[in-house]
C-alpha cells in the first residue's frame, strides 16, 4: 500500500514549560512516563561518571500542549535518541497526538523534536507514516535535512514517501554522514545513507549480515586518521545475555573494510547505546537496558581499553551502573546533551617551516576553554590525513610547537585536530610546506649567535634570488635581494630583539631553511 508522505515544515518552539539547559558532556536518556500506555514522555539527563544516581535532570516534552508529541510505552524498539552531525541538537522522533488511548502507532502524523544546549523544545518537521508501523529514531548534518527511521522506511523532509523501505530503528550522523540500524537476519545491522535524500542504504562493506536480536550501534573517531573508524554494535539475545561487536575500519574510502575486533558478552540485555572516545585509545560504552533486562531500566557505563583496530578488552572495573529508573518510568534510547555551537579553541595562527631536514610546526591559541588536545595531522594529498602525534592543551591561551621528524618528502599538509574535553572536535585550516631536502642548500650562518650582522653562506644565487628573516611562527621580519652569482651574503639584524629566529634562502625554487640565535 502507498504511503503518503506530508511535510509540515515547522519551527515551533514549545513554550509551555520552563528551559532547562543541558549540561555538555552529560548523557541524555528518552524516558516514557508509563511503561504500558501510550504516554508522554520526557528527556532525563545523568552526567557520565557518578555511579548510582539517585537525582537527575528532567526536561518536559510536552503532550498536551500546542504541539502534543507521545510515545507507546510497551514497544521495545522506539525512543532513540541520537545527537545532530555538529552535536548542537538533541534528536527524537515521536507521534504527533496527546491521546493516551488506544495503539499510539495507528497514529500517521509524526514529528521530529528536537532539544538545544539551552533546553529549547523545537519540532523540526512532521510527516505522515504508515498506520500501525512506529517512529524510531532521526538525526540530521546540516540541521536542516531530516533522516528519519520508521518501521516503514527512512523518511526525509525533502521526500513523498519512505525510501527506502524496510525496518529501519535509529539514525545517527557520524563525520558528515548519516547512518541507520537495523534488525534484520538479512541485512547487515548499520549501513550509510546516501548523502543528499536517502533514496538508498548501502550495508557498510565487512559487516555480517544480520541479527533480529541486535538493538543499536554507535561510532568513534579514533586517533588514527581523524574519521568516525570505530563501530560498536550492541545485541540483545535474552533478558540476561548480549553482546557488544567492534568493528574498525582498515583502508582507503574507496576500497576499505570494516574489519572484526572482537565482542565482549555484556551479562545483560541492551537497548540502546552511545559511545565517546576515552583519551587516546579506546572508548567509554553507555548502555540503556530494557524493562525484562538483567540490571534493567539502567544506563550502564563501559570502558573499552583496546584502540583502533585492537580486540575489544572492556575493564570489568569499569562495568558499573550510572542511573536506573523507577516504575512506571522505562528508559529507552540514549545519547549525548546537546553543546553549543562555539568550540573552545580559538587559534590566531598555524604556521610550518623547515628546520634541518624537520618540519617544526607553530601555533598560537586566542581563546581555550575545556579544551581537550591538538591532534597534528599530516597528508600526502590534502585529502586523506594522518594523525602524526597528540599535544595537550593548556587550557589558556599560549604558543605550541610540534616537530615532525620524519616529514614526507615533496609537498606536505599538516592540520590541527582540535579537541573538547567532551570529545568534540574542529579542523584548523590546513597549511603546506615542500620538503626539498635532498636538494635545498645547506646553508651556513656565522657567527651564531649573532650581534648586529651575520654572513650567510648559501649556493650561487640566481637572479631573483632572496634571504628573508622570520620568526619561530613563521612571521616575515625582513626580505633582502641577493646578488647574482654571489655564494655569501651578508644579513644586517641589528633591529632584531633578542630570541630564536629562522633565516630562509630561496634561490631557482628551491627553499632552504636555518636557524640562528640572537
Amino acid at each position: 500500500m502507498k504511503r503518503i508522505f506530508t511535510l509540515l515544515f515547522s519551527l515551533l518552539a514549545i513554550n509551555s514549560f520552563s528551559q532547562t539547559a543541558f549540561t555538555p558532556g552529560n548523557l541524555a536518556l528518552f524516558v516514557s512516563m508509563d511503561s504500558v500506555n501510550n504516554t508522554g514522555f520526557k528527556i532525563v539527563e545523568i552526567n557520565t561518571t557518578t555511579a548510582n544516581q539517585t537525582t537527575a535532570v528532567t526536561h518536559l516534552v510536552d503532550s498536551t500542549g500546542t504541539t502534543p508529541l507521545r510515545s507507546s510505552g510497551s514497544a521495545t524498539s522506539t525512543g532513540y535518541l541520537s545527537n545532530s552531525n555538529d552535536g548542537t541538537l538533541l534528536c527524537f522522533a515521536a507521534h504527533a497526538t496527546s491521546s493516551a488511548s488506544g495503539n499510539v502507532n495507528l497514529n500517521t502524523a509524526r514529528s521530529v523534536g528536537t532539544f538545544t544546549m539551552a533546553g529549547a523544545l523545537q519540532v523540526q518537521t512532521s510527516y505522515t507514516g504508515g498506520s500501525g508501523n512506529q517512529t524510531r529514531g532521526a538525526t540530521t548534518v546540516n540541521n536542516a535535512t531530516w533522516f528519519i527511521g520508521d518501521q516503514g522506511g527512512i523518511y526525509t523532509n525533502n521526500a513523498t514517501s519512505a525510501s527506502p523501505s524496510g525496518n529501519y530503528r535509529s539514525a545517527k550522523a557520524f563525520g558528515g554522514n548519516v547512518f541507520v540500524f537495523t534488525a534484520s537476519a538479512s541485512a547487515a545491522p548499520v549501513g550509510l545513507v546516501s548523502a543528499a535524500t536517502g533514496g538508498t542504504v548501502t550495508s557498510l562493506p565487512g559487516l555480517p549480515v544480520g541479527s533480529s536480536a541486535y538493538t543499536d550501534f554507535a561510532m568513534v573517531s579514533s586517533a588514527n586518521n581523524g574519521s568516525y573508524d570505530v563501530l560498536y554494535v550492541i545485541s540483545a539475545t535474552s533478558s540476561s545475555a548480549g553482546t557488544i561487536e567492534k568493528y574498525s575500519f582498515v583502508g582507503s574510502l574507496a576500497t576499505g573494510t570494516w574489519v572484526s575486533n572482537g565482542s565482549y558478552t555484556t551479562g545483560f540485555g541492551g537497548f540502546g547505546l552511545a559511545a565517546l572516545v576515552n583519551g587516546s585509545t579506546g572508548a567509554n560504552l553507555y548502555v540503556s537496558t530494557g524493562l525484562g533486562a538483567t540490571r534493567a531500566n539502567s544506563v550502564i557505563k563501559l570502558t573499552d581499553l583496546a584502540g583502533y583496530n585492537t580486540t575489544i578488552n572492556i575493564s570489568t572495573a569499569s562495568n558499573i551502573t550510572l542511573y536506573t529508573a523507577t516504575s512506571p518510568n522505562s528508559i529507552k534510547g540514549l545519547a549525548f546533551a546537546p553543546k553549543s555551537l562555539a568550540l573552545p579553541i580559538a587559534l590566531s595562527s598555524f604556521n610550518a617551516s623547515l628546520i634541518n631536514s624537520t618540519v617544526q610546526l607553530s601555533w598560537n591559541t586566542a581563546t581555550e576553554v575545556n579544551a581537550g588536545a591538538f591532534e597534528v595531522e599530516r597528508s600526502s594529498d590534502a585529502t586523506v590525513f594522518t594523525s602524526i602525534g597528540t599535544v595537550a592543551a593548556n587550557n589558556v591561551a599560549s604558543s605550541y610547537s610540534y616537530t615532525d621528524y620524519q616529514p614526507l618528502s615533496g609537498v606536505s599538509y599538516y592540520r590541527l585536530k582540535l579537541v573538547d574535553k567532551d570529545g568534540s572536535y574542529k579542523y584548523s585550516n590546513t597549511i603546506s610546506i615542500n620538503n626539498l631536502a635532498t636538494t635545498a642548500t645547506r646553508l651556513s650562518v656565522y657567527p651564531n649567535p649573532i650581534i648586529n650582522t651575520f654572513t650567510l653562506t648559501h649556493d650561487k644565487a640566481v637572479n631573483g634570488a632572496v634571504i628573508r628573516v622570520i620568526t619561530i611562527d613563521g612571521k616575515i621580519i625582513f626580505t633582502q635581494s641577493i646578488a647574482t652569482g654571489a655564494t655569501q651574503s651578508t644579513v644586517d639584524a641589528s633591529k632584531l630583539i633578542k630570541g630564536n629566529y629562522l633565516v630562509v634562502f630561496e634561490n631557482n625554487g628551491i627553499r632552504s631553511v636555518t636557524q640562528f640565535i640572537k
